[in-house]
């Protein structure tokens, strides 16, 4: 059930880049529940993107939109559609620098991270890749934490455990020690 509809027309819209085409149509609705509570939708009718623009006065704009070149869900600033922050596929792929998100997670800029930090805000770790794609798994960066080690588990059970003394400690039934000094023993 509709309350209201209203249509605007594309000449009165401008969009980053130049003016969106078609009507851009404004739904209110104050009927339903859950995902049928729909409040406000707006979409357009015409070839351009359906999109909201949020403007703080004397601060940054921010875009959202649906982009009807690839119909990803984007969220950024003046090149919203074209150069987004974040994109979200019909397929539920997520990306985040990245236009064209191909795992459910896809990260892209110049120093890609991702940071995982404990609510006790000791220290936290990072994981991210160089210029030559080398991964680095990076414990506690800021070492605000002494001692912090990596460790791999398999099924639950910690396997492998790098210690902040160069030591590589290979846990189960055969425990080996190898030591990593500076004379490469």
């Amino acid at each position: 059930e509709l309350d209201t509809v209203s249509t605007v027309a594309s000449a009165a819209l401008p969009k980053a880049g130049g003016t969106m085409t078609g009507n851009i149509n404004i739904i209110q609705s104050t009927s339903g529940t859950g995902s049928s509570a729909v409040k406000q939708l707006i979409y357009n009718e015409g070839a351009g993107d359906a999109a909201l623009h949020l403007a703080l006065s004397g601060s940054i704009d921010w875009y959202m939109g649906a982009d009807n070149t690839d119909n990803a869900l984007k969220l950024g600033q003046a090149s919203w559609d074209s150069s987004p922050y974040l994109s979200i596929t019909t397929a539920g792929n997520v990306g985040i620098g990245e236009t064209s998100p191909a795992k459910p997670l896809h990260i892209t800029g110049s120093s890609p991270a991702i940071r995982l930090e404990h609510t006790n805000d000791n220290g936290y770790a990072e994981i991210y890749t160089s210029a030559q794609s080398a991964l680095i798994f990076d414990a506690d960066p800021g070492n605000t934490d002494n001692g912090t080690p990596i460790v791999f588990k398999v099924d639950g059970s910690e396997k492998i455990r790098i210690n902040d003394t160069s030591y590589v400690d290979m846990v189960g039934a055969n425990q080996v020690r190898l030591s990593l000094g500076s004379t490469g023993t």
